[in-house]
């Protein structure tokens, strides 16, 4: 984790920003390990605060080191108010394409006196690179996926539903040691496999249908996806 938020604080500096207010949940695992959802954090020029709401208050500390919790009762935003860590005329960088209009409204009613800073593909851009450790759990969601897909291939037969095997599918990803779906898993058969993206129906599968699924798994935190199509007959 130290070297993921050195490379964060190297682009606050380089945008000019006295702290770093990140959003996505996504962006929360991948810098502290946090899986809650609802959260957001804070990061400054030596230190890192997640706002969390009390459901989580236990998980945090589990889940998350080095890092300030901070337990909110309505807001997110406030406690970071309440406890005066954003102080007046901070340049405050936020995710612009993770914040709603509702919620940079109540970020700019909550710090009226900091400029609030919209960046663009910060985190994305720090995401691109794999260390070694990231580009196991990917192998690994990879591997689970394809140890499922041909213990899945004896359920598909005529008359079964195209629900029914996007819940194999979920449930064998679990067995393996996957956490979840990446996605929504796509089974779409006969005239339903023409569809870009076939989420599972109650469609029955027919004998001489095309069947095309998009399936994958994640595994802490790190996905697969994979696209087959098989015809049944």
């Amino acid at each position: 984790m130290p070297d993921r938020l050195a490379l964060l604080r190297a682009h606050l500096k380089q945008l000019k920003l006295d702290a770093f207010l990140i959003t996505s949940l996504t962006h929360l695992r991948y810098l502290f390990s946090f899986s809650g959802s609802s959260g957001i954090a804070l990061v400054t020029e030596d230190k890192c605060y997640l706002v969390t709401d009390n459901r989580y208050r236990e998980q945090v500390k589990s889940e998350v080191k080095n890092v300030v919790p901070l337990i909110a009762v309505r807001s997110l935003f406030s406690p970071l108010k309440r406890e005066k860590i954003i102080k007046p005329k901070m340049r405050l960088g936020f995710e612009a394409a993770h914040v709603t209009f509702d919620r940079f409204a109540q970020l700019h009613k909550t710090f009226p006196d900091n400029q609030l800073i919209d960046t663009e593909n910060v985190l994305e851009t720090i995401v691109l690179s794999k260390d070694a450790d990231e580009l196991e759990k990917t192998r690994r969601a990879c591997q689970i996926a394809c140890k499922v897909f041909p213990e899945v291939l004896p359920f598909i037969k005529d008359g079964v539903r195209e629900h029914e095997i996007a819940a194999e599918i979920a449930y064998r990803f679990r067995l393996a040691g996957a956490e979840k779906e990446a996605f929504d898993i796509i089974v779409a058969s006969g005239w339903r496999s023409a569809l870009p993206h076939g989420i599972a129906s109650d469609k029955i599968i027919r004998h001489g249908e095309l069947i095309v699924i998009d399936f994958g798994c994640s595994y802490q935190g790190f996905n697969s996806d994979i696209t087959r199509t098989i015809a049944l007959g």
